[in-house]
């Protein structure tokens, strides 16, 4: 396994792929492959940002995460209570911070320290292309300027992305996962339907994903991993979610620990994020007793 927690080298090893693929199609004055296409297609979003009139909650500072190439965006709230307890927050797919920030306030009135980011590539962060492994570093390298985290939230691939990090060691004791997708393979073979592959060139496709993220994207199994997670868990998921399918929520709580499943109707993929309810109920779980 290719840890994600290691040096800035593993980041460059995975981007320079990228840019040697890009690089040697202008070189050989070729276009991409069917299956180079569809690969780059896979790891490239649609990127979003809020305005800036938006409102979120007071008292947000801009965080600096050195070390981190290229720029990464991050915001913390509550950076005044020194030695308080610091919950992350990460979007998912095409997301932003600001997808997550219904859960500030109510953080912030428990008492805790808030922290979120942009992923590479979302929002304001820079960079062209992302994997969800790109997703989890980030995550570990802003938790690592805050400090220890007493828990994080995170939504469709940001969820499964926590718990990639949580595996390779990174210490979140509780998780919260919502609308996290349990197996990303599905997304990659929808990405070579698209594009109409074949065996060989889905199985190219899938190859230089792989080679991009440092890690096959066959090879993840948000079940798997929950099953040897020592965090408190908490999976919430809409019943006709669209996008990630219940089935999905339902199989990796039944193989978390101990892990908590909060079903609800009628919130689709995305409004499960500014849904009261739903923020009450994740805000309870992540204070709530630790037994």
């Amino acid at each position: 396994m290719v840890s994600l927690l290691g040096s800035e080298n593993s980041t460059n090893v995975r981007a320079n792929v990228i840019s040697w693929l890009l690089d040697a199609l202008a070189e050989e004055g070729r276009a991409a492959s069917p299956a180079e296409t569809a690969a780059l297609d896979f790891i490239t979003p649609e990127r979003h940002v809020a305005p800036p009139m938006l409102p979120e909650p007071s008292g947000g500072t801009v965080l600096a995460v050195p070390g981190w190439s290229p720029h990464l965006a991050a915001r913390l709230w509550g950076g005044h209570l020194h030695g308080a307890p610091t919950v992350l927050l990460l979007h998912g797919w095409e997301g932003q911070m600001y997808d997550m920030v219904g859960f500030v306030q109510p953080l912030l009135d428990r008492g805790y320290r808030v922290v979120a980011l942009d992923a590479p590539a979302h929002g304001r962060s820079s960079g062209e292309t992302a994997t969800l492994t790109d997703f989890a570093r980030a995550a570990v390298a802003v938790a690592a300027i805050v400090g220890p985290l007493a828990g994080a939230i995170g939504h469709s691939l940001g969820g499964t992305a926590l718990a990639l990090a949580a595996e390779e060691g990174a210490h979140i004791p509780r998780l919260a996962l919502i609308g996290a997708p349990a197996h990303p393979l599905r997304f990659a073979l929808g990405t070579a339907r698209r594009h109409r592959l074949d065996a060989d060139q889905t199985g190219e496709m899938l190859r230089l994903i792989g080679k991009a993220a440092g890690r096959r994207v066959e090879a993840v199994s948000l079940p798997a991993i929950a099953a040897g997670l020592s965090a408190r868990g908490m999976v919430v998921h809409s019943a006709e979610d669209r996008i990630v399918p219940v089935a999905d929520a339902l199989e990796t709580a039944g193989s978390w620990p101990g892990a908590r499943l909060h079903l609800v109707d009628g919130l689709g993929h995305r409004r499960l994020l500014s849904d009261p309810g739903v923020v009450q109920d994740v805000v309870d779980w992540m204070s709530g007793p630790s037994t």
